[in-house]
């Protein structure tokens, strides 16, 4: 199945460049999610690491994924669903990590930051793939599928979308 078969790229790249720092100007360190335990500030952060990661590229070639990581890229990115409602992060297995900014506006400027280096970095290097521990080795493409699906989530998890 062709990655954009249930999206288009340019509207996703839109989506990310336009809407979402729209959507980041609603948000305020008193809403509530729908669901989950995050806080405004923990959403804003985990975007930010996510995509950070999304842009330490890898210097050996692309590593066959695991059946599990396999199969996560494929229920994740391979099909038109959302994200599920309380998908469980192993990351935050112990809890919710200390929050890393001083102050949700701090966030809210590190995230959209991010999103113009992570599209800089793979104009740069358009092959390039870059190691996610949950999905395995990602080209931009697959990060950008996955980081619109994942910005939807949470967007929508705060009623911003």
């Amino acid at each position: 199945m062709n990655l954009f078969e249930h999206t288009n790229q340019e509207q996703v790249v839109a989506f990310l460049q336009t809407r979402v720092p729209q959507a980041l100007q609603k948000i305020k360190s008193v809403h509530q999610p729908a669901w989950g335990k995050m806080t405004a500030q923990h959403m804003v952060e985990h975007l930010t690491s996510t995509v950070l990661v999304s842009t330490i590229l890898s210097s050996k070639p692309p590593q066959t994924p695991t059946s599990q990581q396999l199969q996560t890229k494929q229920s994740l990115l391979y099909n038109a669903a959302d994200l599920p409602r309380n998908l469980q992060n192993p990351a935050f297995q112990f809890g919710l990590p200390a929050y890393t900014n001083p102050d949700l506006e701090t966030a809210k400027q590190k995230l959209l930051g991010s999103l113009p280096t992570f599209f800089r970095i793979y104009a740069a290097k358009p092959g390039a793939v870059s190691f996610s521990p949950f999905l395995g080795d990602l080209q931009f493409q697959e990060w950008l599928v996955f980081h619109a699906k994942h910005f939807r989530h949470h967007f929508t998890q705060f009623n911003l979308l």
